[in-house]
């Protein structure tokens, strides 16, 4: 069944579009917003088109347009904020975030294959693979476990620990 134009009723007095997508099998029931016949017709006649050409449902928007749009509406602080938006270190750069990874990309695209990308790429930073290979220098000296213990102790997880206490 094409969809087809339903004239304004004793509830509405807007013209309706009924019917069924002859791609998709779906029932659509919409309101034109318009009490002219006229501009009803261009609604049906822009709305089989959008059908056609596949674009109903479909919202292309970046990454970065809906994390704006996040931001504004949610207000989020502290570390949620930088994760999205990251900040500006003291040197001008700015932090890793969302926002520099999947600023550009369509939000459709974005799958688990775009995050892997993602840390593929974040990986094979330079800067990167050097904090890590000092990560794991200081984590097979003993001096590392003092560290960690004296840093728990501070902070008050010394019994929450899975470290063992440093042998004296």
């Amino acid at each position: 069944m094409s969809l087809k134009l339903i004239p304004p009723s004793a509830r509405s007095r807007n013209w309706r579009v009924r019917g069924t997508d002859a791609r998709t099998g779906k029932r659509i029931d919409a309101t034109t917003h318009t009490r002219v016949k006229g501009n009803a017709e261009a609604f049906l006649q822009k709305l089989n088109r959008d059908l056609f050409d596949g674009l109903v449902g479909k919202q292309n928007h970046t990454f970065g347009e809906a994390a704006l749009g996040y931001v504004d509406a949610v207000k989020p602080t502290g570390p949620q904020l930088v994760a999205i938006v990251g900040r500006v270190r003291r040197d001008g750069t700015t932090s890793p975030c969302l926002m520099t990874d999947f600023g550009d990309w369509l939000v459709q695209d974005i799958d688990q294959q775009a995050f892997k990308e993602v840390e593929k790429k974040a990986l094979s930073s330079e800067s990167l693979w050097q904090g890590l290979c000092a990560l794991d220098d200081c984590a097979l000296s003993d001096r590392a476990v003092d560290s960690r213990s004296e840093l728990r102790s501070r902070a008050g997880l010394a019994r929450r620990t899975a470290f063992p206490p440093p042998e004296v």
